[in-house]
């Protein structure tokens, strides 16, 4: 009885040093891509992490969704007139002032993001106080994306 209980608590010890690794090394990864964005409208810092929750390699596989504006808050002041896309994972859609899709692929420029619900389709129109700026293709926001054309993910809309 007392060797089951030893094998018992082995094996216990183990899934605990495993899982507990395994998320220590989820937040390292998810700090490397986090990026924090001021909400004047609140006078809060908000933490933006780039990763996506449900992608296999933490980065947001983006379907193009066309013509995209975002306005910032509810107001009605046009920031960004770019194109916009969505995380065919999360859907997560970000409008950039550079279109991402082109080859050789230009840096985002000033680019604005909102968690949604559900796809959308064509001419993007959002509303949303985050906003920011990628002069490079190396910082921590704009490697957490790549950029698929839609017809080849199974997007229909």
């Amino acid at each position: 009885m007392s060797r089951i209980l030893k094998i018992t608590f082995v094996i216990i010890a183990s899934l605990t040093l495993t899982i507990s690794t395994g998320l220590n090394v989820n937040a390292a990864t998810s700090e490397k891509y986090s990026y924090n964005i001021s909400n004047t409208e609140s006078s809060e810092i908000l933490r933006y992490v780039a990763t996506c929750p449900y992608s296999s390699n933490g980065k947001h596989l983006m379907g193009g969704k066309g013509n995209g504006f975002a306005y910032y808050g509810n107001t009605n002041e046009l920031r960004i007139t770019g194109t916009a896309s969505q995380c065919f994972y999360c859907n997560l859609i970000l409008i950039t002032q550079n279109n991402p899709f082109q080859v050789p692929q230009p840096v985002f420029g000033n680019w604005a993001i909102k968690a949604v619900d559900d796809p959308v389709t064509t001419r993007v129109i959002i509303r949303t106080y985050d906003f920011g700026y990628s002069g490079t293709h190396n910082d921590s926001f704009s490697m957490g994306f790549e950029f698929k054309h839609s017809y080849k993910m199974g997007f229909t809309n």
